[in-house]
């Protein structure tokens, strides 16, 4: 008969098998060479089973809730802390928590700033690129494919800079009417109007003299206020030409 490798107690058992079992956190545990001790690594298993049971019944507490609700419930609960320890004379401690939570707003803050920022620089590469292809020749029905294209070498330096990639990511001395004028015009010259062209609808993206869609207008309108330099014009139409796109349009 094979023998348990933990057992409650010894009652009962023939003293010779008993003999082979020693005392361990309560139980007794059968004595054998080279078998390796999983207990720690028991206990430590059903530790992270109870965190993650723990985290699925706090989740499952929080699939109702209303976030304004809770918003409004944690302001409540703040304002309570603070009445209590002013009411204590525990100005340190409120002050400490002040201290913290202005750092947190701080924080959110400077994130939100670094976000915008970053929208920004984005907007002006964007922006400049554009201006630069469609200078350059660049068939306005094709501008959307050519930026994407052409992403990859245009960059901005921390000065605001505009800079110029070659193919294997590395700044080079060149503008970008350069890149749109030669560079690119020679790797890529189906994306340029035919020489004494307006440039508009000579492209095979044309469509074929069909009805526009409202996108297509919008792109038409914000190519043309990026070539007038008109930012009131570019901003408002970057935001509508936002809008369609994510409306399916």
């Amino acid at each position: 008969m094979a023998l348990a490798l933990t057992i409650e107690k010894l009652d009962g058992l023939d003293p010779k098998v008993a003999s082979l079992y020693v005392e361990k956190d309560g139980k007794f545990v059968l004595d054998v060479d080279g078998m390796e001790d999983t207990s720690g690594l028991k206990s430590a298993l059903e530790k992270e089973r109870k965190s993650a049971r723990d985290a699925e019944r706090r989740l499952a507490a929080l699939k109702d809730v209303d976030p304004d609700e809770y918003a409004r419930l944690k302001a409540e609960a703040a304002e309570r802390e603070t009445k209590k320890l002013t009411e204590a004379g525990e100005f340190d401690k409120l002050r400490e928590k002040w201290q913290k939570e202005r750092d947190a707003e701080k924080a959110d803050f400077d994130r939100r700033i670094a976000e915008k920022d970053l929208l920004l620089r984005k907007f002006r590469l964007d922006d400049t690129v554009r201006a630069a292809a469609l200078k350059a020749g660049v068939i306005p029905e094709d501008l959307e494919d050519v930026m994407t294209i052409t992403a990859k070498f245009f960059q901005l330096a921390e000065d605001g800079a505009l800079q110029v990639l070659d193919d294997k990511g590395e700044v080079t001395p060149k503008t970008v009417e350069e890149f749109f004028t030669k560079v690119f015009k020679e790797k890529k010259p189906k994306f340029y109007a035919a020489s004494g062209n307006s440039g508009a609808g000579t492209g095979a993206s044309s469509g074929g003299g069909g009805p526009k869609t409202e996108l297509q207008q919008l792109q038409e309108q914000y190519n043309a206020a990026v070539q007038a330099n008109n930012t009131v014009a570019m901003v408002a139409l970057k935001r509508r030409l936002f809008e369609v796109r994510q409306a399916g349009g």
